[in-house]
């Protein structure tokens, strides 16, 4: 597949980390804790080195265009 365990497993966590801080109820402290990460600081610079945003950067770009927080 062109990927390494440690690889397919780091991209798992991210993707799940994503799909819960779309939640914006929810901390971020949270996320990285139910997503399987060391701490927050840890997923933040998960995300920067995957993504380029940090999740905050990212939950605030992403849901400043969601006009109805609760659809």
């Amino acid at each position: 597949m062109g990927s390494t365990p440690n690889g397919v497993r780091r991209l798992a966590r991210f993707a799940l980390s994503h799909r819960l801080a779309r939640n914006p109820s929810r901390s971020l402290v949270d996320v990285a804790v139910e997503a399987g990460y060391a701490d927050q600081p840890h997923m933040t610079r998960e995300w920067r080195e995957l993504c380029g945003y940090t999740p905050g950067q990212w939950r605030e770009a992403e849901l400043s265009l969601v006009q109805d927080p609760d659809a």
